[in-house]
């Protein structure tokens, strides 16, 4: 499918086993877990990666369920990847505490991500390139039960950051999408983003456009 559709899909990683293995707050990453734990997951998941996709995917990085610490970051730096996927949140309360984070050129403050969207992060030569669109808005479990944004929320959400310089980016969990009704969803909010003349783009293109400005 990625050679059939290149400007359609991309292929990276997320996680190694997506298991729980941070204790303090849900996730396979960050927490309590160290430098070389975390670095082995990573590294052995790369490897993984190479060995069946070869070069068909793009060496970006997306924690599953989200928590990281700086030593994962440290880990991901030193395995060699060239982008961190993680989230931007434009509410205005976000923003404020991102312009801290940047002044202070940090990554991380008081547990929290700093989100560094289409900029270098901090301490590393890796661009982060974020989501910062879900179609979920409650899990209940780690089945297949949860509750969808309606479609008006969604455009809401849309509308939204179509005002900002970023990329949109949509999450899709899917095990979740199960329904005619959740896949419906999907198609209504993909015609949403054609009728506002949003195209797609793919991960790796965001980042050479990034390399090429410098």
């Amino acid at each position: 499918m990625r050679r059939d559709h290149p400007d359609l899909v991309e292929i990276m990683q997320h996680g190694y086993d997506h298991t729980i293995k941070n204790k303090e707050k849900k996730g396979e990453f960050g927490g309590q877990r160290g430098y070389e734990e975390q670095y082995e997951d990573i590294r052995k998941g790369k490897e993984l990666m190479s060995r069946l996709f070869g070069s068909d995917w793009f060496e970006a990085f997306n924690f599953p369920y989200a928590p990281y610490n700086k030593a994962a970051i440290e880990a991901l730096q030193r395995v060699g990847y060239k982008v961190l996927n993680s989230h931007y949140n434009a509410e205005w309360k976000r923003k404020v505490f991102y312009a801290i984070g940047h002044l202070l050129g940090k990554g991380m403050m008081f547990d929290h991500h700093v989100s560094w969207n289409l900029q270098k992060y901090p301490g590393t030569t890796m661009w982060e390139i974020s989501m910062n669109i879900t179609f979920i808005k409650k899990y209940y479990n780690e089945n297949t039960d949860c509750e969808f944004y309606t479609l008006d929320e969604l455009k809401r959400q849309i509308d939204r950051y179509i005002l900002t310089p970023y990329p949109i980016g949509l999450l899709l969990h899917h095990r979740y999408h199960v329904t005619q009704q959740s896949m419906d969803l999907i198609e209504q909010v993909f015609d949403y983003l054609r009728v506002n003349n949003v195209r797609p783009v793919t991960m790796r293109t965001i980042y050479e456009r990034l390399e090429s400005r410098g």
